[in-house]
C-alpha cells in the first residue's frame, strides 16, 4: 500500500517540549510520564504523520503542525530514480496528451513536484518537459528544463 501526506487534514496541537523532541527527533524522554502524550497524539494519525511546522509557545510547550498520511489510491504507470539518491519520479497518463507527474523523496516524503504536463513525442517516443514552475512543453528541447523519457520508466 502507498501512502501520501494530506495537507488538507493538518492539525495543530500543543504538546510538551519533551514529547515534541521525542516525536520530531527520536530523543529520549526526560520525563517518562510524557509518553502518554506521545501515544495520544500518535493515535490520532493511524497511518503516521509528518511534522511540517512548529513554534515554541513557552519553554515547556510547543505548537506543532501534524500532517497525516492517508492511503494513496493513485496507480502510477511508471517510475524511475530522479537526479539524486532517494528521489523518485512517478507518472500516470491522464489521456493521450496529458501526463500527471509526481516527484518525491522516498525517505523524507518531501514532494518536489506534483502537476499535469503535456506529453510530447520525440523520435516517436513519449516525453514530458517541465520546470519547477510548471509545464515546459512550450519550450524547445534545447531550453533549460527537465525532460523525462517516459518510455524509460519502470512499468
Amino acid at each position: 500500500m502507498n501512502y501520501k501526506l494530506d495537507n488538507s487534514k493538518a492539525q495543530k496541537l500543543q504538546i510538551s517540549n519533551d514529547a515534541f523532541h521525542y516525536m520530531m527527533y527520536g530523543e529520549e524522554m526526560l520525563d517518562e510520564s510524557n509518553m502518554e502524550e506521545v501515544d495520544e497524539a500518535s493515535a490520532m494519525f493511524p497511518n503516521g504523520y509528518s511534522i511540517t511546522d512548529w513554534e515554541e509557545v513557552d519553554e515547556d510547550l510547543i505548537e506543532v503542525t501534524f500532517v497525516p498520511y492517508i492511503l494513496d489510491d493513485i496507480k502510477y504507470d511508471g517510475w524511475m530514480p530522479f537526479v539524486a539518491k532517494n528521489w523518485v519520479f512517478k507518472y500516470y497518463k491522464k489521456d493521450a496528451q496529458t501526463t500527471h507527474i509526481h516527484i518525491e523523496n522516498e525517505v523524507t516524503d518531501e514532494v518536489y513536484l506534483d502537476m499535469d504536463c503535456k506529453t510530447m513525442l520525440f523520435d516517436n517516443k513519449p516525453w514530458v518537459m517541465f520546470t519547477k514552475d510548471g509545464d515546459a512543453s512550450h519550450f524547445s528541447p534545447s531550453n533549460s528544463c527537465c525532460r523525462i523519457p517516459l518510455w524509460k520508466c519502470n512499468k
